[in-house]
């Protein structure tokens, strides 16, 4: 099953290019590439879920990485993004938080604070639509 994800990241320094990452080691692709100019930046994408609803769901797909239990999304971050020269680094989007219950059909949004072990202030909010 496919579910939709959205990645608020909140006031990300001004001048930086930030994005998605879809695939991984040589072979990814940064997507949604978009410069901060200080406001929130938002990335929409899809993940696919897999496995009972009385077990831990299962994330897979090409902007899925790490090991089972420990999946993620990163968010490429300047030189990573394409950018000239600056930064370079990668933000990481836990999808730990993410319960059969909250990709349910419920009208309301999902949304949580994932936990980031980033060195910067950035911080992310993930949202189910």
């Amino acid at each position: 099953m496919q579910i939709p994800i959205h990645i608020v990241l909140l006031s990300p320094p001004p001048g930086i290019a930030y994005g998605v990452q879809n695939g991984s080691g040589a072979q990814y692709k940064t997507e949604q590439v978009q410069i901060s100019e200080g406001k929130d930046l938002r990335f929409k994408f899809d993940i696919e879920i897999k496995g009972e609803k009385s077990e831990t769901p299962r994330f897979s797909g090409p902007y899925v990485q790490g090991k089972q239990g420990e999946k993620f999304v990163y968010l490429d971050i300047g030189a990573f993004a394409g950018q000239e020269g600056g930064w370079s680094m990668r933000l990481k989007v836990q999808l730990k938080g993410i319960t059969w219950d909250l990709t349910g059909k419920s009208k309301k949004k999902n949304i949580w604070k994932p936990a980031s072990r980033d060195r910067q202030r950035t911080e992310a909010r993930l949202a189910l639509r």
